[in-house]
């Protein structure tokens, strides 16, 4: 099960965009690591892509084969859109969510592989989407 951003003194750990709560999964969480260490994403970058996302102002691709799941292209350190990154999303905009499962560098691969695929569609038919789909309570009254 994905678990929120990692802890204040983590710079990834971001608050809610605009109402849409960020949650990584823990590879992402890894990866984002990684490119911290490399350099190719910061603190500033991350919450760049966050925004974003959340404005849809960054080009979003549906991934064939695994429904509600998008790939987004978002820029690297030194490098462009199109040389950069990529970030794998579940959108469940019901419950104000955006589910980062995955990011990489452009030079890692181009695409997901037939396999990484399946998981990611196993993860979201398995956890997120009975999750986002659970009705919304309603708040209660004082």
């Amino acid at each position: 099960m994905p678990s929120a951003s990692p802890p204040d003194d983590d710079p990834s750990a971001q608050d809610p965009v605009g109402g849409v709560l960020f949650v990584e999964t823990p590879m992402f969480s890894k990866r984002l690591r990684a490119l911290y260490d490399k350099r190719a994403l910061d603190a500033e970058g991350y919450r760049e892509l966050q925004n974003a996302l959340y404005e849809r102002t960054t080009r979003i691709d549906s991934i064939p084969g695994v429904p509600d799941v998008y790939k987004a292209r978002w820029k690297a350190s030194g490098r462009g859109k199109r040389g950069g990154l990529r970030v794998i999303t579940y959108d469940c905009a019901r419950r104000g969510v955006v589910y980062l499962l995955m990011i990489y560098e452009k030079a890692e691969r181009e695409d997901l592989t037939p396999e990484q695929r399946k998981r990611l569609a196993r993860l979201v038919n398995d956890e997120l989407r009975p999750e986002c789909e659970e009705p919304v309570a309603a708040p209660r009254r004082a």
